[in-house]
């Protein structure tokens, strides 16, 4: 699971929990500690001395068990949630000699911007973004904060088009976040589909979040909180950014 922030990640990997066969992620670390293990693997003394414990099938191994054991959970089938994974496409491959599929939820970008925006309100009394000040003082510097490569909304976008870009968007099954409100019961069937996993039955109305997380840690009051009920989405955008700041968020939806 990888895609946009505040596009029902949450929601859909509570929902994909909703399968007895399926064991669901909070926002997980293996992709981090792949990569770091993979960056650091040529600069560990010993294994430039030893060749045979530092080749790359040495480390293809490590990297594929780590892979299979980050997760205690007997179910057969992981789901892992990162914004990362678009990233790791080619190490994934190398290491499984299989094909990669990953689920991303996308959003219209200025949905996205605004949600960020009406978390901050919700909890600007405890956090501030992790962004230049005074930059951040205002919304049009909060939007541009988060846009902005070094932000939450702008470094998991380039993730995504970055994979499409380097022609491995069929990897991918994007999850548009008003279809996924409006029409549950069909994303949820395309993505058992998609995993080649058996469909099961879902209850749309008594969604349980078995994968929660500590909000504060990233700074943010409710960010992972998600409802109990699918309810279809409504724009909210203009009436928390204003049309001014909407109108400057145009095209940004290659996948459209």
């Amino acid at each position: 699971m990888s895609g946009l922030p505040r596009s029902g990640s949450t929601i859909l990997m509570n929902l994909m929990a909703q399968n007895p066969r399926v064991f669901c992620t909070p926002t997980s670390g293996l992709n981090h500690l792949m990569n770091d293990v993979k960056t650091s693997w040529s600069n560990i003394i010993e294994h430039r001395a030893d060749k045979n414990a530092g080749s790359d099938n040495n480390l293809k191994r490590i990297l594929h068990t780590t892979l299979q054991s980050y997760h205690d959970t007997d179910k057969p089938y992981v789901i892992d949630k990162c914004r990362g994974w678009g990233f790791s496409i080619e190490m994934l491959e190398a290491i499984t000699n299989k094909k990669t599929k990953i689920i991303a939820p996308v959003r219209d970008m200025k949905e996205v911007l605004a949600s960020f925006e009406s978390l901050y309100r919700k909890g600007s009394y405890k956090f501030n973004p992790q962004g230049p000040m005074p930059q951040c003082l205002t919304t049009e510097g909060r939007m541009m904060h988060w846009a902005s490569s070094e932000g939450e909304v702008g470094a998991a976008y380039s993730i995504l088009k970055d994979a499409h870009l380097r022609g491995l968007g069929d990897r991918f099954l994007l999850v548009d976040y008003d279809y996924l409100t409006h029409n549950p019961q069909i994303v949820m069937n395309t993505i058992w589909d998609f995993l080649d996993i058996p469909r099961c039955e879902h209850d749309f109305d008594n969604i349980i979040n078995q994968t929660p997380e500590d909000d504060g840690v990233y700074n943010y009051v409710d960010l992972h909180k998600i409802k109990s009920k699918i309810i279809p989405s409504t724009s909210k955008a203009e009436q928390i950014l204003g049309q001014e700041l909407c109108e400057k968020i145009v095209g940004y939806e290659f996948w459209k």
